[in-house]
């Protein structure tokens, strides 16, 4: 079988190699791999600039779904393991986590992060039924399945973009409303958005800093990403008078907090809420694990998401 393997992080079209390998490990489960995306964390492992690494020699790959070899009645994933760009793989049976088969293939293998992060989003930071929340870089694959969350939850979201032709599909998706994520903007979207018991920051920079004014007192102010590379502003007005508190979260760290049995009960509450209010994937292309170098290139372009077919 084969895997890809992490050779010297730099260049990540250069920091890799495809290779055969053979994995024995007792009190292990075999997992046939189906599907894998290539995430923005992927890339940033073969840069060497992700925290989380598997290390020279360890095979990548932060997501993705499969089936077991001995029970392919379902699928599973493995939340926060590295190491699924794989035809096979074994694990410990404590690792996977089980979804149904009937969810499509695309959405399942890309289950295990970003629906994930938001989900966590808002019950970590209490977000009440009927809430209001903001987030940057709308169109996002957190944003979609945090507005698929909102419709369940009777929630009001908003939206910033850089480009405003994604208006009607994000607003079909389940925005309330979206707007251009730029100065000019602001005065507008503060004269019809409530004030918001949380703001999601995905970008950083002077968007960090313009979502912050949505909050209402004692509003929470959560950090995910930063799209821009530019430092979060935070606002010294908005710290003193209305007491907003700034927060982060890294959903590979929160996981390995979690038992088991508690990332499996949000997965369950996340698939019946898919089931309800499927959420929209962004534009996404799909290639077989031979053509990984294409995959790959096309990823780190960035103007689609990517996904590796090892069937």
């Amino acid at each position: 079988m084969k895997a890809i393997f992490l050779t010297e992080p730099g260049d990540p079209r250069a920091a890799y190699e495809i290779k055969d390998y053979h994995q024995v490990a007792e009190k292990h489960v075999h997992i046939n791999m189906l599907m894998a995306p290539i995430n923005p964390a992927d890339i940033n492992v073969l840069e060497g600039t992700y925290p989380m690494t598997p290390g020279p020699g360890g095979i990548i790959g932060n997501e993705g779904v499969g089936i077991l070899e001995d029970k392919p009645s379902g699928y599973v994933i493995l939340p926060n393991y590295q190491g699924c760009w794989s035809e096979k793989i074994l694990v410990p049976s404590d690792r996977i986590i089980h979804i149904p088969n009937t969810i499509p293939l695309e959405v399942a293998a890309s289950f295990s992060v970003n629906p994930l992060t938001a989900l966590t989003i808002i019950d970590l930071f209490a977000v009440p039924l009927g809430g209001i929340v903001a987030v940057n870089a709308a169109n996002s694959m957190v944003a979609r399945v945090m507005a698929s969350i909102a419709k369940a939850r009777d929630i009001q979201l908003y939206g910033f973009v850089r480009r405003l032709e994604l208006v009607d599909e994000l607003i079909e998706a389940g925005f309330t409303g979206i707007f251009e994520d730029s100065d000019t903007s602001l005065k507008e979207s503060r004269s019809i958005i409530p004030k918001c018991d949380l703001v999601l920051n995905q970008v950083g920079g002077k968007s960090s800093g313009r979502i912050a004014k949505l909050l209402k007192p004692y509003g929470k102010h959560v950090t995910i990403g930063a799209m821009s590379r530019e430092p979060l502003q935070a606002s010294n007005a908005l710290l003193i008078f209305k007491q907003i508190s700034y927060h982060g979260l890294w959903i590979s760290k929160w996981l390995q907090t979690q038992s088991q049995q508690e990332i499996q009960r949000k997965v369950n509450e996340l698939i019946k809420i898919y089931k309800e209010f499927p959420w929209l994937l962004p534009d996404a292309e799909v290639f077989a694990f031979k053509d990984f170098d294409t995959a790959l290139n096309m990823a780190i372009n960035g103007k689609k998401k990517v996904f590796l077919d090892f069937e």
